[in-house]
């Protein structure tokens, strides 16, 4: 019984040291705004000054595109399609600079202004600081500080962004820092307030009520566990959570640091990240871990604080802040595929769930020796396999337990791609 004891306490360890942040980028020139990714290896970053960056490597490699002219991008949103969109603010008149979205349907190698200029009714206002789009035709982008209190900072398009406007039945507003939607449910969603605290609920073509958080300090961003939970971040280090889709809130304070992002995988896990401070719950919030000390960021960076984050799983993230973007990962596996050779693979495997029997289709104009490699979550080799392209490739496995496990397709020593199998025998 001890030993078995041990051996539970030895394995909780070990994921533990598996799970971790780590330092993929840094440029003590560049401020990153916000980061987003469609897949474990398509991932793209904006931020002051025109920046745009992306990458299909999960991080490895990060190209910058000077493609979108020099104006404050402050969010971003794409499809796994290679349509996206770009939001921020003009700069150009001066103390009043006007709101800016741009959309790509080619994974951002060009881009094409939806609205800009003064002339522009529907983004008359001040700098657009949250982007999100429900389905490829509905999304809305909001402000923080829109021209007037008279006039709505929420602004929404039915068309994939062909033409914007009001939304109806939404409030003025003083504006917003962060607006998403409950994942899977395009009726339901947050906006929290810049200033006045207030958390607004969208439910249709209705906003039928405001509520506040207790602490005195700006919501800076809100994320949907599900379709009751929700989650919001502040300055100060407090964190409010609602059970009842945002009717009341509750709010602990694990930490005085601002908190700038949070991203909540189910209703219990759950990442924050704000000024050198990056934490972690398990437990729906009843507790928050450190997840990297200021000393590890420090090293990358002088000044680091955190400010955007994403996560494609449980076992996937991704964060930026000045000048930096970590990568969370807690099985050890990463692609490392120029953006080149990225676009000459097309991989794809099927069923997942498995029951042992795994069709990999592999196709690639590369011609060195492929290998597919089974692991478990604390990377462990248990099987691999020669691999060959163009062509169907039956895996059997050998009996394993009921459970995830990691599967990496490698060429010597670049990783073509990582990812989660699920084994039901």
């Amino acid at each position: 019984m001890k030993k078995i004891l041990f051996s539970a306490i030895l394995i909780l360890i070990l994921l533990n040291c598996k799970a971790q942040w780590k330092v993929i980028y840094s440029s003590s020139s560049i401020t990153i705004n916000s980061i987003f990714f469609t897949s474990q290896d398509t991932g793209f970053v904006v931020g002051e000054n025109g920046l745009f960056m992306r990458t299909f490597n999960s991080g490895q490699t990060w190209a910058t595109l000077n493609n979108i002219g020099n104006f404050k991008a402050t969010s971003i949103f794409f499809f796994n399609n290679g349509v996206g969109y770009i939001g921020g603010s003009s700069g150009l008149s001066g103390t009043n600079p006007v709101g800016i979205v741009l959309k790509s349907t080619d994974f951002g190698n060009t881009w094409v202004t939806q609205s800009s200029g003064t002339n522009s009714s529907a983004f008359n206002f001040k700098p657009i600081s949250s982007i999100y789009f429900t389905s490829p035709n509905i999304g809305y982008v909001i402000s923080n500080k829109p021209t007037s209190y008279s006039q709505n900072a929420i602004i929404g398009t039915t068309n994939g962004g062909t033409t914007w406007g009001s939304v109806s039945g939404a409030p003025a507003s003083k504006g917003g820092n962060s607006i998403t939607f409950v994942r899977g449910n395009p009726s339901k969603g947050y906006i929290v307030d810049n200033g006045s605290l207030v958390i607004r609920i969208y439910i249709g073509s209705s906003w039928p009520q405001t509520t506040s958080t207790t602490n005195t300090s700006a919501q800076n961003c809100v994320s949907a566990a599900n379709d009751s939970i929700a989650y919001s971040v502040s300055n100060g280090g407090y964190i409010a959570k609602t059970i009842n889709s945002g009717a009341n809130w509750t709010e602990t304070h694990p930490i005085s640091n601002d908190l700038n992002g949070v991203f909540f995988i189910d209703k219990n896990v759950g990442h924050v990240v704000g000024n050198n401070t990056a934490l972690k719950t398990t437990d729906g919030g009843l507790t928050w871990l450190p997840q990297i000390t200021y000393n590890t960021l420090n090293n990358a960076f002088a000044t680091p604080f955190l400010k955007s984050i994403y996560f494609i799983n449980d076992s996937v993230g991704f964060t930026s802040g000045n000048g930096l973007i970590l990568r969370y990962s807690d099985n050890g596996l990463s692609t490392n595929l120029s953006e080149n050779k990225f676009n000459q693979i097309n991989i794809s495997l099927s069923p997942n769930p498995s029951n042992g029997k795994i069709n990999l289709n592999y196709k690639s104009s590369l011609t060195q020796t492929t290998m597919f490699e089974l692991t478990n979550i604390l990377g462990d080799i248990l099987y691999s396999q020669l691999i060959t392209s163009e062509k169907e490739n039956n895996i059997i496995l050998p009996k394993l337990s009921n459970g995830t496990y990691y599967y990496r397709i490698k060429m010597g020593d670049e990783v073509l791609k990582s990812d989660k199998v699920i084994i039901l025998e």
